[in-house]
């Protein structure tokens, strides 16, 4: 019988082997590239680290708090709380419910929880380097942030793929001014693949004002640009909807008058202009150009472009709608004198890379670090909050 006994412990001893790695085989934790010491070591359970809850939880900045009755333990980290209770391998992040491969447990009078777990459920990387038998935790990992993959077209405007938390209220995002330098390289490169559909001649020849109470709008002769002509916007009333001031023009981007257009065709609208006078505090108009349907008003093309002072280039994508022939230009942002020419449209085919375009952002300049308007607003805020 003791003969017996004794292979069955041998047996259980052997199993229990193969289930944990105590802390005798030297299981170690980083935090940030800083050794982390327990007075309960890690273990490895079932594949899993397991490690002292307060001392982790605490390691990586987060409040901890222990309900005896249930035996459950919840970390708070700013706005993410964690939950687990004791031999249950149901967990909460938040209000979700996962699943664990193992339970939190108790050894030598110590709550162990699994680290993995815990520190991505808190925002942390974790890596495991099995030579050294070391858990590595990087709180400052790209985990931290939301997995926003950076956009590669330059038709998009560039937006923030990672952010951290402040209180600060001047610690904002800023978008920064579009980088616009490699717009005409694009330009030189695609305008030969395309047929030339529209030009400032098209363009100018017939056209009407919807709204002429708002302003006019005349065909005017320039020097020093590569055009003779333009057409010159004059908004005297700002209305309160911007469709109630356009310039409607009779061109239309086909290739043959009435043919229509595919929505498969990818087109490039192409032109200069400047803000002679008006404009925003800082001198600058808008624009808004329109390509639609002459009948359901769908369309293919509805950006606004900011006008400097200067003559400026304005590349602008269309695609996307079948037969969207008619084409506008609204011009009641502001009480201003806009002048546009050098107007090409090229309809460059179907299935043309629009990402090989050129395409103008617009920018407003109030995106700007350091404006007075939000210095001014931030200090309104911080006295409401006193």
């Amino acid at each position: 019988m003791k003969k017996f006994l004794s292979v069955i412990i041998a047996i259980m001893m052997l199993v229990a082997s193969f289930s944990v790695v105590s802390a005798e085989e030297g299981i170690k934790v980083t935090i940030d590239g800083k050794a982390q010491s327990y007075d309960v070591m890690p273990i490895i359970e079932n594949g899993r680290t397991l490690v002292p809850m307060r001392a982790i939880f605490e390691s990586l900045g987060a409040d901890i708090s222990w309900d005896d009755a249930t035996k459950t333990v919840t970390g708070k980290k700013a706005d993410i709380s964690v939950s687990l209770q004791i031999g249950n391998t149901s967990a909460k992040v938040g209000d979700k419910e996962v699943t664990l491969d193992v339970p939190a447990k108790i050894l030598e009078g110590r709550t162990l929880v699994p680290v993995r777990f815990i520190s991505e459920a808190l925002g942390c990387k974790v890596d495991w380097e099995d030579a050294t038998k070391t858990v590595i935790i990087n709180t400052s990992s790209d985990m931290t942030k939301p997995s926003v993959k950076a956009l590669v077209s330059d038709f998009h405007r560039p937006v923030p793929t990672t952010f951290e938390k402040s209180n600060d209220l001047n610690d904002l995002y800023y978008f920064l001014e579009p980088d616009m330098s490699k717009n005409d390289v694009m330009y030189d490169k695609v305008k030969g693949q395309g047929e030339v559909v529209c030009t400032t001649e098209k363009f100018v020849k017939k056209f009407h004002v919807q709204g002429p109470e708002y302003g006019t709008a005349e065909v005017i002769d320039v020097e020093g640009q590569p055009f003779s002509k333009a057409l010159k916007i004059t908004c005297t009333s700002v209305p309160k909807n911007s469709a109630s001031f356009i310039i409607k023009t009779a061109a239309t981007p086909e290739k043959n008058p009435g043919d229509g257009v595919k929505k498969e065709d990818v087109m490039l609208l192409a032109f200069r202009a400047r803000c002679v006078s008006g404009g925003s505090a800082d001198g600058v108009g808008q624009i808004q150009v329109q390509v639609e349907h002459p009948t359901s008003y769908k369309k293919a093309l509805f950006s606004k472009a900011q006008i400097p002072k200067e003559w400026t280039i304005i590349y602008m994508p269309i695609t996307g709608v079948d037969n969207a022939t008619s084409i506008g230009i609204r011009g009641g942002f502001y009480e201003q004198v806009i002048e546009l020419g050098g107007i090409e449209i090229i309809n460059m085919g179907e299935g043309f890379d629009v990402n090989t375009l050129p395409s103008t952002v617009a920018y407003d300049i109030g995106f700007k670090d350091g404006q007075q308007w939000r210095i001014d607003a931030n200090k309104r805020i911080e006295n409401i909050r006193k």
